[in-house]
């Protein structure tokens, strides 16, 4: 069963990645919700410390992820989107 939870964690945390690949190639921000991901990094967050309380592998393993992966799409949009200001 832990190979269910990482393995679905992982797909879970990999859908990060298209948004991150349209930044770092198209430089387009275009459709991408600050709003959301800053609640998305802080639920994530909040719910990383909530795992490691509590001792879950699985758990913590995916609000890691989803924490750096949020904050990485953040900060790429906040630059792409100040670069098109200019």
């Amino acid at each position: 069963m832990l190979f269910l939870g990482y393995t679905g964690a992982f797909l879970v945390s990999t859908a990060y990645l298209p948004q991150i690949l349209k930044l770092t190639r198209e430089k387009n921000a275009e459709g991408i919700s600050l709003p959301f991901l800053s609640i998305l990094f802080a639920g994530s967050l909040l719910l990383l410390v909530y795992a490691l309380w509590r001792h879950d592998p699985v758990f913590s393993a995916l609000n890691a992820v989803a924490v750096i992966l949020s904050g990485v799409t953040a900060v790429l949009a906040l630059k792409v989107k100040r670069e098109g200001e200019k």
